[in-house]
């Protein structure tokens, strides 16, 4: 049964986790900050640090793909795929 007191009692249990949300922000007045990332960032203890980034390789095994001058096949290292470049 939905009475007046269950309403005040859900209001004030949503007030009191936004101002847990607001302390763990730093204290800030407002709901709690955004960060942007960066990719770049080294220091781990920094708050804009990305954990468990990808390792990102050029194509398979690292090995980048181009485009044969003579045969123009597409080359993935030595390896001739037979198929030819459009271009």
């Amino acid at each position: 049964m939905i009475t007046l007191a269950n309403i005040r009692r859900a209001i004030y249990n949503i007030y009191k986790r936004l101002e847990i949300l607001e302390s763990n922000s730093g204290g800030n007045s407002g709901p709690a900050a955004q960060i942007q990332s960066d990719w770049n960032q080294t220091d781990t203890s920094a708050k804009d640090y990305i954990k468990n980034k990808p390792t990102i390789t050029n194509g398979q095994d690292g090995i980048t793909p181009h485009i044969d001058p003579t045969s123009k096949h597409w080359m993935i290292g030595t390896t001739d795929t037979g198929i030819v470049a459009e271009g």
